[in-house]
């Protein structure tokens, strides 16, 4: 990286959040002869992303498995929509019209929905994960109608694989 003489701040607009913000070169160039961009907290550009909407994107990968993003992109797509990009953001297009996809993780509270963090900026649309958890015996599930093991047999389930819960396990629980 080499260093040059540093530029007067800038305002450049940043396409996720379409906000203005300020960009300044710090006089750093990387080795393939791109400059390094700053904000005002020295915080670093990524791209045409603004660090704000840098951290909130890495943030949101991280969080977000595999199995989270098989189901919200199974539930975009029985909702009709074609998925452009299945990376985070998530990239959809529907009626000729492309949507960004946030996600973020939710669970219940006295019937109140609590989201893990604030809502990232520069989307569309946000999905909202739940994760709950049911307790069943290896003979309550044996006699559910409804669920189906799907896989190998050794007891894997592939990624697709959706297994419907009973309809009432707290009898037998305790």
């Amino acid at each position: 990286m080499t260093i040059e003489p540093v530029q007067e701040p800038a305002l450049k607009i940043c396409t996720y959040c379409e906000q203005e913000k300020v960009r300044i070169w710090c006089g750093a160039k990387l080795k393939d002869g791109s400059k390094v961009f700053i904000d005002h907290k020295h915080q670093r550009w990524a791209g045409r992303r603004c660090p704000d909407c840098e951290k909130s994107r890495v943030q949101t990968a991280v969080k977000c498995d595999r199995f989270a993003k098989a189901n919200i992109l199974r539930e975009l797509e029985s909702k009709g929509f074609e998925v452009i990009s299945s990376a985070v953001p998530i990239k959809v297009r529907k009626d000729q019209v492309e949507f960004t996809v946030g996600m973020r993780r939710a669970f219940m509270d006295g019937g109140n929905i609590i989201l893990d963090s604030e809502t990232e900026t520069g989307v569309d649309m946000v999905a909202l994960v739940f994760e709950t958890v049911r307790l069943a015996t290896p003979e309550q599930i044996s006699a559910m109608p409804t669920a189906r093991l799907v896989g190998n047999q050794m007891g894997q389930l592939p990624d697709a694989t959706i297994v419907s819960r009973p309809v009432n396990l707290s009898s037998n629980l305790g």
